[in-house]
C-alpha cells in the first residue's frame, strides 16, 4: 500500500507540475488564464504567484492526506490523490490542446 501511494504522489506532483509548464506555455501565446482563482493570483502577483498556488493546492492535498491517514482513512486519502491526478490530467490535457492551436 505505501508503494502505491508514493507512485500516486509522484504522479500528483508531476501532473502539477506539468500543468503549470503547460500555462505559462500558453500565456506566452497571448492565452488568458482560464480559472477565475488563478487568473486574479496571476494578475494579482503574476507568474509567482501561480507557483505559490500551486504549492498551496499541493500542500492542501498533503494536508487532507494526513489527516485522513491519522483518522485512519488512507483508501480515502489515496481517492483523492487519484481525484486531484485526474483534475490535474484533464487540465493539462486541456492546456495541450490550447498549445497546440496557438490560442486559449
Amino acid at each position: 500500500m505505501e508503494r502505491v501511494t508514493e507512485k500516486l504522489w509522484y504522479v500528483f506532483i508531476l501532473l502539477n507540475a506539468t500543468d503549470i509548464l503547460t500555462t505559462e506555455g500558453a500565456l506566452s501565446l497571448g492565452a488568458a488564464e482560464g480559472n477565475p482563482l488563478a487568473n486574479w493570483v496571476l494578475t494579482q502577483f503574476g507568474a509567482f504567484g501561480l507557483y505559490g498556488l500551486k504549492a498551496l493546492f499541493i500542500g492542501s492535498y498533503a494536508l487532507l492526506y494526513g489527516w485522513q491517514v491519522k483518522t485512519g482513512k488512507e483508501k480515502y486519502a489515496q481517492l483523492a490523490l487519484v481525484a486531484g491526478s485526474l483534475l490535474m490530467a484533464v487540465v493539462t490535457i486541456w492546456n495541450l490542446v490550447v498549445l497546440g492551436k496557438g490560442v486559449w
